[in-house]
């Protein structure tokens, strides 16, 4: 719900008009429905579909866009905050036509009461890499865009990509983004514009095979990048050396 009202409550009559929003529910057993019931009576451009058996993120995220209608596709969990301003600053870029925009976070509280971390990104202004900058982009920003609510991607150029090979990965985004260079520019949006709730991630429990097991393996699993390139986003092998 707060997340819903974070973005609902920046949305004058125009952006109504311009913005959809596609909720899959994976099989929840928690009051999803309800919640979102309640908001189709607030925003009527509001999809929600509900599967019958839980799939996994990666094909929850994949439902998500095959359930779209829009351009783009902000992909986004449930549970962090969309800041006032950012739906403006998104559909402003999105007119240019890059094949991703990346928004910048910061790191609050659980209860979003205290700044954790003012920014993740570490930019003055606002960058595009151009399509001859793809590793660049990739060594720069992939660690970030581990955090999924960052993407927003042409709808094209996602159903262009393939999302199965990557299944079970946890990061599918990461897969249809990098699987080939773009051939498009990117825009990365220096501001911070959503606040992660920090600590809150869904698999916590599971942080050593995440990010010691599946992420490794992942992000060395593009062949067109070079060793240098992916070693800036992670080691090889980092569970050789965990940091505790």
């Amino acid at each position: 719900g707060e997340t819903l009202d974070s973005i609902i409550d920046q949305l004058d009559n125009v952006a109504m008009e311009q913005v959809e929003i596609v909720i899959v529910d994976g099989a929840s057993t928690d009051n999803t429905q309800a919640v979102i019931e309640n908001y189709q009576q607030r925003f009527k451009n509001l999809v929600y579909v509900r599967l019958p058996q839980k799939g996994g993120v990666d094909k929850d995220y994949t439902e998500t866009v095959k359930h779209a209608s829009g351009n783009y596709c902000w992909l986004m969990s449930d549970d962090d905050l969309i800041k006032q301003g950012a739906i403006a600053k998104v559909l402003a870029a999105t007119e240019k036509q890059y094949d991703l925009i990346i928004v910048n976070a910061e790191v609050r509280s659980a209860d979003f009461s205290r700044l954790i971390a003012p920014s993740l990104l570490t930019l003055k202004q606002d960058r595009v890499y151009s399509a001859s900058e793809n590793e660049s982009f990739f060594a720069d920003t992939a660690t970030f865009m581990s955090f999924i609510g960052c993407v927003v991607i042409k709808r094209q150029c996602w159903n262009e990509r393939a999302s199965e090979p990557y299944f079970g990965t946890e990061f599918v985004h990461i897969g249809a983004i990098f699987q080939q260079p773009l051939k498009g520019s990117i825009l990365v949006l220096a501001t911070p514009f959503i606040s992660i709730r920090y600590n809150n991630a869904s698999w916590t429990s599971r942080y050593f095979e995440i990010w010691m097991i599946k992420w490794p393996t992942l992000a060395w699993s593009f062949t067109h990048y070079s060793d240098a390139a992916k070693q800036c986003v992670v080691p090889k092998e980092p569970w050789r050396n965990p940091k505790i």
